[in-house]
């Protein structure tokens, strides 16, 4: 008679394992690690970050208006942006993983330095992950207010 309870309640646990219909079944990561991982890479400022990212990355910068589909096409972008920004640090303020480990939101601030002046403004960052590889990143970032703090002249030559 124990043995018998037991043997329902082990069927109950393996089959919470199994995905559910139209789910696929994907390699356990520890996605609030790799999060802070990539952040850590990135705040580096040295292109270890782009490891994490999938070859078919798609990124989109809402704010900018710029989609890039292929992680050649983002290392392409982030050496340009090296050669604008002297010092990036992402600081986030909050972090929001969704049960199945697959959807990140970040909010946070980006604080640096770029053309000799100092930032610090507003980002939001939404992450699709698979099989621990970034493959989808959504970003929005505050650009009018990182371009009036980096060149504020710009504004005083406005009509």
């Amino acid at each position: 008679m124990f043995q018998a309870a037991r043997i329902p309640l082990l069927l109950v646990v393996i089959a919470s394992s199994w995905p559910l219909a139209g789910e696929t079944q994907t390699p356990v990561v520890d996605v609030e690690r790799l999060v802070t991982e990539f952040f850590d890479a990135y705040n580096a400022f040295d292109g270890s970050h782009l490891a994490y990212y999938a070859e078919g990355i798609v990124l989109e910068d809402e704010t900018a208006g710029q989609k890039i589909e292929t992680r050649v096409a983002l290392e392409e972008l982030y050496e340009q942006s090296r050669q604008s920004y002297e010092e990036v640090e992402f600081v986030i303020v909050d972090r929001l993983i969704d049960e199945l480990g697959r959807r990140v939101a970040v909010r946070g601030r980006l604080v640096g330095r770029a053309l000799g002046r100092d930032y610090d403004v507003p980002f939001s960052t939404f992450l699709e992950i698979e099989e621990g590889k970034i493959v989808h990143q959504v970003d929005f970032v505050d650009y009018e207010t990182l371009r009036r703090q980096v060149q504020p002249e710009a504004d005083e030559q406005r009509p």
